[in-house]
């Protein structure tokens, strides 16, 4: 049973969703074998003032990668706390490596993926009247500095091609931006994460039904922790 709240926290919520991009914000970095498979947990999203400050929403998520081949593990996500508020989220995509590091030269990772949404009411009352599917694209550049930590920085390209908002207001931006950067930590099948992003930093953060933190008064600063293990293969 979904948590009860008042419309205009839901709307906040929403918002916040929607600037977290999805499920995970965090995406597996290095190659999985084939027939490898890893399950993580991540944490965090925008920093929104509550309680008189500043700190990273808790949207906590749960993510599933499995090894297609030495280029090629397909991704999958599910949005826990966006649930318990009765927004269900999951997301389904692809990432290609097409390159690996070369000592300064990076390795790419390019990942489209699609999000889908609903409201999530009691089964009987479940009627699919505010479904959502949002296609996205993030570009990845990582380097294998050490073998037991990788930093990467990230650009994602979120698109909602709805002529509506959730709120039914009509939807002025259809294409959001995120450049991210993070670092990978590795312990044997574990894996370690901490990325920060720089949520829609071409757009006005005043206004939006929360106060966020950002650079001056545009995009919104978001701080993310994940954790990862993975199984199978020959590690």
């Amino acid at each position: 049973m979904p948590l009860k709240t008042s419309a205009k926290s839901t709307s906040i919520l929403a918002l916040c969703l929607m600037l977290s991009f999805g499920c995970s914000a965090i995406r597996r970095i290095t190659p999985l074998e084939v027939g490898e498979s890893s399950v993580g947990v991540s944490c965090g999203g925008p920093f929104t003032q509550l309680f008189g400050m500043y700190v990273p929403l808790p949207l906590l998520s749960l993510g599933y990668n499995y090894g297609m081949s030495k280029t090629i593990d397909i991704e999958a996500g599910l949005g826990v706390t966006q649930a318990l508020f009765g927004i269900g989220e999951l997301n389904a995509g692809v990432n290609y490596r097409p390159t690996v590091p070369a000592g300064w030269i990076p390795g790419l990772i390019i990942s489209p993926a699609v999000y889908l949404t609903e409201d999530i009411d009691p089964i009987s009352e479940f009627t699919m009247k505010n479904f959502r599917c949002y296609p996205d694209i993030s570009i990845t550049a990582w380097w294998n500095r050490e073998k037991w930590w990788r930093p990467y920085i990230a650009l994602e390209n979120w698109f909602d091609l709805c002529s509506t908002r959730d709120d039914g207001l009509a939807q002025q931006e259809h294409w959001l931006i995120a450049p991210a950067v993070g670092i990978d930590m590795e312990c044997g099948k574990w894996h370690y994460q901490i990325q920060g992003e720089l949520y829609t930093p071409n757009l006005w953060n005043r206004g939006r039904g929360a106060h966020y933190l950002g650079p001056g008064n545009y995009g919104v600063f978001g701080l993310f922790l994940g954790a990862s293990r993975d199984f199978g293969g020959g590690k």
